[in-house]
């Protein structure tokens, strides 16, 4: 749910520990609709989303959450790398945007199949997704 209005409150509630990888899968499941309150603030945020495209006030906040939820998903990559848990060759800001979008496709997907995107389902898939760069 890039952007979303919920993202920001929850997220800020993460403490960041090592090991970062796990601070990323956590970060990222803040927006994934792993229970009944995530599904209600997904239902909430695909509308605020059809809302932006147009309103301009609304596409403001939703580019300005958008950019600061991606910057802080490029921190903690970035604090993987110091950390050596991430190789320095990996591109925090591509892997940032890459791992945001796969989190909005998997929220849009839950919310167009339901059941065909579960919750273990989606939790399975984003760890496998997160694995990639930190497996490398």
């Amino acid at each position: 749910m890039a952007g979303g209005q919920s993202r920001s409150g929850s997220a800020a509630a993460i403490p960041v520990e090592p090991p970062i990888r796990g601070f990323v899968v956590r970060l990222m499941e803040t927006s994934l609709p792993l229970t009944a309150e995530r599904r209600a603030e997904l239902r909430v945020w695909l509308g605020f989303v059809q809302a932006s495209l147009t309103d301009a006030d609304m596409a403001a906040s939703h580019r300005d959450a958008t950019v600061r939820f991606l910057l802080g998903v490029e921190e903690a990559l970035c604090g993987a790398q110091r950390a050596r848990e991430l190789a320095a060759d990996v591109g925090t800001e591509a892997e940032a945007a890459a791992l945001v979008a796969f989190v909005d496709g998997r929220c849009l997907h839950h919310a167009a199949t339901g059941d065909g995107f579960d919750a273990s389902r989606i939790s399975a898939a984003m760890n496998a997704y997160v694995d990639r760069p930190f497996d490398r």
